[in-house]
């Protein structure tokens, strides 16, 4: 079987979370939206080095996840490409909601996305100092970002480089594999935009946002 209908074959099972997931109730608020955000992004990371390596590397799978080294290198790609993933869906997630408040108010919300998640899941691979440049490019993509002309072309680009940077395959075969990797992790963005757009409550996550700020002034 060659590469690409190994991978073509892996694309059923890697899709069997999406289908279980069955009907969830509305994302209306900036929690319900940083969950949302940080567990699909979870999701597309981890499908899609899985799904990639499985294929790549075929039926002696098994036995390089139970290689210490390989494992090792497994949970740093994972965890590079669940950063790019998270800052990838934050963006996208954030535009979607609805609203004509100025750009800063989707800025700061799509930055607290990231870094709570971060911040209550930390991602066991990066130290403090990783940490901080993951938060510092996003801070810098964000003050880029023109949130009217965020679209699905245009933001999952990070998440898709990601996939193919930090694998951990060798860089001749990576060479061959580029196109259909990055087409792999962009068809799992699909199913994820899908059901963002069916559960989200565009009207009420920015209203709820704004509240929450002003009660924290208040307090302050």
């Amino acid at each position: 079987m060659s590469f690409l209908e190994a991978l073509k074959a892996n694309f059923a099972e890697l899709l069997e979370p999406l289908g279980s997931w069955g009907r969830k109730p509305p994302v209306a608020t900036p929690d319900e939206l940083r969950e949302f955000v940080a567990s699909r992004a979870g999701y597309v990371a981890q499908v899609t080095l899985y799904g990639y390596l499985k294929a790549r590397v075929g039926t002696r799978y098994v036995s390089l996840i139970e290689d210490p080294e390989f494992a090792a290198s497994m949970t740093i790609a994972r965890d590079h490409i669940y950063a790019a993933c998270l800052g990838d869906l934050a963006v996208y997630a954030v535009a979607q909601a609805s609203g004509d408040e100025g750009d800063s108010e989707r800025l700061a919300l799509a930055q607290w996305c990231v870094e709570q998640t971060l911040a209550t899941s930390p991602i066991e691979t990066l130290d403090a100092d990783a940490h901080e440049r993951v938060m510092r490019e996003f801070r810098q993509r964000l003050e880029f970002t023109n949130w009217a002309e965020v679209s699905a072309e245009t933001t999952f680009t990070r998440s898709a480089d990601a996939l193919v940077e930090w694998s951990p395959v060798a860089p001749e075969l990576k060479s061959n594999d580029t196109e259909i990797v990055e087409n792999s992790i962009r068809f799992k963005w699909i199913g994820v935009r899908k059901e963002l757009a069916e559960r989200l409550d565009a009207e009420a996550v920015l209203p709820h946002w704004r509240e929450g700020q002003q009660e924290a002034e208040v307090q302050e």
